[in-house]
């Protein structure tokens, strides 16, 4: 493994993680060395990027079979992680072809148990209102800024 390669790894495994398996994000089982299979099959959209990667062999740790949209030249990869399905991502049946693997499956997601959507994953639209973009800080790391780091900062910051 590279160096670069080694250096993403725990940003990658972590990110993939999180979003697996954290209670505020899909909350599912946790991966085991033995894993038991759920039943449950999930669409992962990530593909053979080193997040998607992580996010495939987790998910398969923890039971759940696994469809994902890799490029053509990576299908063997992805399948290779894990994925006991792929479909290209850019192919002009892809919708057509995930409906079509989805059907009669079963999915973890928290709509299908007992416990409520999270308020992120929600299907009621927000008002237009919220949707308006809020006013952004300037950012103290920004040259107009008196807090741009320089040969005497911290000393010299004086943000607050």
């Amino acid at each position: 493994m590279s160096y670069e390669d080694a250096a993403v790894l725990p940003l990658a495994l972590s990110t993939a993680a999180c979003g697996l398996f954290q209670k505020d994000h899909l909350a599912l089982n946790p991966p085991s060395s033995t894993p038991k299979l759920t039943g449950q099959t999930l669409l992962i959209w990530g593909r053979s990027t080193r997040v998607g990667s992580n996010a495939i062999q987790l998910a398969v740790a923890a039971g759940y079979e696994l469809i994902s949209m890799p490029s053509p030249r990576n299908f063997d990869y992805v399948k290779g992680l894990g994925a006991s399905q792929v479909f290209g991502y850019n192919s002009p049946t892809a919708v057509k072809d995930i409906v079509s693997a989805l059907t009669g499956k079963t999915s973890p997601w928290p709509s299908d148990r007992d416990r409520p959507i999270p308020a992120w994953m929600s299907s009621t639209p927000a008002p237009a209102t919220s949707l308006s973009p809020a006013p952004v800080p300037p950012s103290p790391w920004t040259s107009r800024s008196p807090c741009w780091p320089s040969a005497s900062w911290p000393q010299t910051c004086r943000c607050g």
